[in-house]
């Protein structure tokens, strides 16, 4: 008789071979991670959809295979079944499952397909996704292998505990101590690591200037020799925000019309100068220029590092035929996708100061020689643009119009009006007091009817507000509570929306938008992250301004022929 080994505390769980119920569930996880989402994936981020969704699918399906064990035990429960049936059943589940992923791989190719046409990108293939899918079984192996490896440690940290405390006690120590054991090595190995790394290349890339471009000439714009703001000190997105953009002269040859010089302040994150004190900045820069006597003043709130949307400054010096100051800021190195994560106070508390420090000054001149506010923003600019307000009334007080594009669901004030939305409007289009002053679109059509065709009231004179979002922008549709509740945005599936088939599940759909947002931008315009021209006939209808659709399509042509890279 061959002899046997009995197993030893020690030892650990057996747990070094899959599980029925595990496998089972992990596969149907993986299911819904391969199917589309708002925006095709390429394979790296199809993979580690795959792969996250798998391992906590298999994580659930270990779980209620081992409590049903315990109950069949506890209950004395047992079901029997032939040798040659249970072998053929097992058999005929493997090969089910097999089907069933081919069947579902395959699908799900020929919708992300179509999905790539339908928003001008081109498909990763059945090629990209084969490589996906490898690399989100590698991912699983990866993720598998590492629980295991906590699972013995807690095993032997807890054996060795027993010896010396109550059971309780010691199973209390044993998660506390594993707990912080994976949080220290993940906070020193990768976090604080990544993020250093992060601030490094940002800070070495605010110090270049892109493109050839030069200090402007014209006193009416920062990092000019008449400016308190040197070229240096602007940052490299407030460099180009001063040295691009149309002339007095552009605009003229555009429209056909004497135009005065546009007024563009901005002040960058110097050494030892704070938000508040960059938005002070920022301010003496308007009183230098003589802003106030604009018709026109926007504050637009940059993302993090400085950028700000070309088309809604140049749309708006355009259409007011120069008359127009616009006042904007950077409040940190980090890049806009790395600030959406780690950063949103800092975007906050710029857009409050920046509006506040601009709204005070404006107090201070004769009622009657006021220029009009304008507010704008776009996806974290647009976040900390809204901060400035704490309610729908209070922007309604205080602004003259605002267009805000992409943006994000956890903004507050957009998070007001979405839930003070018409009874049967989406949430991807809210209609709030039937458009007569603030209007949510998804495309340039809606601002005159609602998501379903339905027109708006004619709108109120001023104050108007327009919000621009995208049914596939994942930067809107974003939001931690994916992880366990569906949105009203995907239970209402409107029509024009392209993720329109997605199913919701717990943890894979959040995973789903979260890898959707990297390549945000790379659809066509009107689609995902991107909002460029459209932005023209969004301001011209906020302005109230009388400008043809010739002389729209005009202004787009110009301001596409004007645009470099950042």
């Amino acid at each position: 008789m061959p002899a046997t080994r009995t197993r030893r505390p020690s030892d650990g769980p057996a747990v070094w071979t899959l599980t029925g119920t595990g496998a089972t569930l992990a596969l149907a996880m993986s299911w819904v991670a391969l199917s589309p989402s708002l925006l095709p994936r390429n394979w790296w981020a199809t993979g580690i959809t795959v792969g996250l969704s798998a391992i906590v699918g298999y994580a659930v399906g270990t779980l209620v295979q081992a409590g049903w064990v315990a109950l069949s035990r506890a209950s004395k429960l047992t079901v029997s079944i032939s040798p040659g049936w249970k072998r053929w059943l097992r058999r005929g589940w493997f090969g089910a499952l097999v089907v069933l992923t081919a069947v579902s791989w395959w699908a799900n190719v020929q919708r992300q397909q179509g999905l790539a046409t339908s928003v001008g990108v081109s498909s990763a293939g059945w090629r990209g996704q084969s490589l996906g899918l490898l690399l989100g079984i590698v991912i699983f192996a990866l993720l598998l292998g590492a629980g295991r490896t906590t699972l013995w440690i807690a095993h032997l940290i807890g054996h060795r505990l027993r010896l010396v405390l109550p059971g309780w006690l010691a199973l209390l120590t044993t998660v506390s101590t594993v707990t912080l054991i994976v949080v220290l090595l993940a906070r020193g190995a990768v976090i604080l690591p990544l993020l250093d790394e992060i601030t490094k290349a940002a800070a070495a890339s605010n110090g270049i200037t892109g493109s050839g471009r030069q200090p402007p000439v014209e006193p009416e714009r920062s990092g000019s020799a008449a400016s308190n703001e040197s070229w240096e000190s602007l940052g490299r997105q407030g460099r180009a925000v001063v040295a691009d953009g149309p002339r007095a002269a552009d605009i003229a040859r555009v429209t056909g019309e004497p135009a005065m010089e546009p007024i563009r302040a901005y002040a960058g994150l110097s050494a030892g100068r704070d938000i508040e004190a960059t938005a002070q900045a920022v301010v003496a820069e308007l009183d230098r220029t003589n802003a106030w006597q604009r018709s026109y003043l926007m504050v637009a709130t940059a993302v993090s590092n400085g950028w700000t949307e070309e088309y809604t400054l140049a749309s708006v010096e355009y259409l007011t035929r120069g008359d127009v100051a616009s006042a904007s800021m950077q409040y940190s190195f980090l890049p806009s996708g790395v600030a959406y994560v780690i950063d949103r106070s800092s975007a906050a508390e710029a857009g409050r100061d920046l509006w506040q420090a601009i709204y005070q000054r404006w107090l201070q001149l004769p009622a009657d020689h006021r220029p009009k506010l304008l507010v704008s923003g776009e996806s974290m600019g647009a976040f900390g643009s809204q901060a400035a307000f704490d309610s729908p009334g209070e922007l309604l007080d205080e602004a003259y119009g605002a267009v805000w594009a992409g943006t994000p669901r956890f903004t507050p004030l957009w998070a007001q009006l979405t839930a003070a939305r018409r009874i049967g409007s989406p949430e991807v289009a809210p209609v709030i007091d039937n458009g007569r002053s603030i209007r949510f679109a998804t495309n340039v059509a809606e601002l005159e009817h609602d998501h379903f065709g339905g027109l708006y009231e004619p709108w109120q004179q001023h104050p108007r507000v327009v919000y621009l979002q995208n049914a596939s922008d994942p930067v809107v549709w974003w939001s931690a509570d994916l992880l366990w509740r569906e949105p009203d945005w995907m239970r209402e599936q409107t029509s024009n929306q392209s993720g329109a088939t997605m199913t919701w599940m717990p943890w894979v759909t959040f995973w789903q938008i979260t890898l959707d947002m990297p390549d945000a931008l790379t659809p066509q315009a009107g689609q995902g992250h991107q909002y460029q021209s459209e932005l023209i006939p969004v301001w011209n209808a906020v302005l109230g301004q009388p400008a043809s659709d010739a002389e729209l399509a005009a202004i787009a042509q110009a301001i596409n022929a004007s645009l470099v890279p950042r």
